[in-house]
């Protein structure tokens, strides 16, 4: 009997010894997603809504626990590198351009000192009502946040859905949304969002030629590890995210768990 306890003792220690080697490789920053800060009003954006209150409560948690908020130039350098992360780093990005992005998330943002990235469409921006019959930001706005440490990164012209699109028209959307917002705001535009996550090797060849440094996603293609700077994976963040989800989601192990979808 002690001979057969000191066994299962023994392959316990030896599995536990495993996990410790191999959990460090598998580690991911959590690239959080947001759309809107707002009161969710139809069923359509309650999964891509969090009120103003959680969201606080959210970036709350980053503080209390440590977190640091990286920038997206620092997760790029720092990926490229091969270097080992800040430990609890994150980065914060949104889609869509939204007006609430502005009115209640940003001074949040401020309020706690973070960065974050704003994924816009260009052929939005000023519209009211916009994207989910919602206003969108201005491009004076969107140029106050530049000011002061919010980069700005494209997600296209019309938020199209790109492996539908012709090589032409999918060009056009990726570096001339780049171009417009340059021009616009005067500041680098380094990173682009994929509309409704979709791409493919054509198109991140695209982004790559239009000049920018990465290209996130949502939860498509198949490298969790994100090592591929141009099909960077996101975790969405909702309004229903409690403490304990939010440690799960943050862990650092949340992609290797997911389900992986196709690309497009």
């Amino acid at each position: 009997m002690k001979k057969l306890r000191f066994g299962i003792f023994s392959i316990i220690l030896f599995s536990a010894f495993l996990v410790f080697l191999w959990l460090p490789s598998k580690y991911v920053v959590p690239v959080m997603m947001y759309h809107s800060i707002d009161i969710a009003k139809t069923d359509f954006a309650r999964a891509n809504t969090v009120s103003p209150e959680n969201f606080a409560r959210q970036m709350r948690f980053l503080k209390e626990h440590d977190y640091k908020v990286l920038t997206p130039d620092e997760y790029v350098e720092i990926t490229r590198s091969g270097r080992e992360f800040p430990s609890k780093s994150v980065l914060i990005t949104f889609d869509d351009g939204l007006l609430d992005n502005y009115t209640a998330a940003y001074p949040i943002l401020k309020q706690y000192g973070f960065s974050a990235v704003m994924f816009i469409p260009v052929a939005d921006v000023g519209t009211a009502p916009g994207r989910w019959d919602v206003p969108q930001m201005s491009w004076e706005q969107l140029k106050e946040m530049a000011a002061h440490g919010i980069a700005i990164g494209s997600h296209t012209i019309t938020h199209a859905y790109l492996p539908d699109m012709g090589m032409d028209a999918a060009r056009r959307e990726i570096a001339d949304s780049k171009s417009i917002l340059e021009n616009k705001l005067g500041c680098r535009v380094d990173y682009l969002a994929y509309p409704t996550g979709g791409f493919s090797k054509a198109i991140k060849d695209l982004a790559a030629k239009a000049g920018y440094k990465a290209a996130f996603t949502t939860n498509r293609g198949h490298d969790r590890m994100n090592h591929d700077l141009f099909e960077i994976k996101r975790i969405r963040f909702q309004n229903t995210d409690g403490p304990l989800v939010m440690q799960i989601k943050l862990s650092g192990y949340y992609n290797f768990f997911r389900q992986s979808k196709k690309s497009y």
